[in-house]
């Protein structure tokens, strides 16, 4: 009994995770009309810094804090450097842009 509670609760974790993710690129679409695909390079990225903060000092809350100074952060960055500059070409410029974002951010957190 105690497993299978372990699996729903599992399951709802990881449904919501995928259901937030989900969401901000719906948001992120309808605000912007490109999509972005850095978005889950970005989650990943932010999930990184935490497990490494909490790691570090041990803390919960300062993991969760360095992780939303850092995603907040990585947003702004990506926001004014990569996606302002292409979205007034075209949009597959900008769609090009988030894959590179994306292919950069993987190959920073290795």
């Amino acid at each position: 009994m105690t497993s299978f509670i372990d699996y729903v609760l599992g399951g709802f974790g990881s449904g919501m995770i995928i259901a937030l993710m989900a969401l901000a690129l719906v948001l992120t679409w309808r605000a912007t009309r490109v999509v972005n695909f850095a978005q889950v390079g970005q989650a990943m990225f932010t999930t990184f810094i935490a497990l490494s903060l909490q790691t570090l000092t041990g803390s919960w809350v300062i993991a969760l804090v360095g992780a939303m100074v850092a995603g907040a952060l990585l947003g702004v960055i990506v926001q004014y450097l990569v996606l302002r500059p292409v979205k007034r070409a075209d949009t597959s410029g900008a769609l090009i842009a988030t894959f590179g974002v994306l292919i950069a951010l993987q190959a920073a957190a290795g």
